[in-house]
């Protein structure tokens, strides 16, 4: 999966760690993380997600 997520560091960190507690078969695979400029709090992250379900 890929999902598109908006935010500030520490929301897009708090996302993340929330979303691997919740769901455990779901692995982070990359991140692909943008910012407009330097002093910008709000960054773009394009985060690749593997989710393992059992069969």
């Amino acid at each position: 999966m890929i999902l598109p997520v908006r935010g500030s560091y520490p929301q897009i960190r708090a996302f993340i760690a929330d979303m691997l507690v919740t769901i455990p078969a779901v692995a982070l695979v990359d991140m692909i993380i943008k910012r407009e400029d330097i002093k910008s709090g709000r960054l773009e992250v394009r985060l690749s997600l593997n989710l393992y379900l059992n069969q």
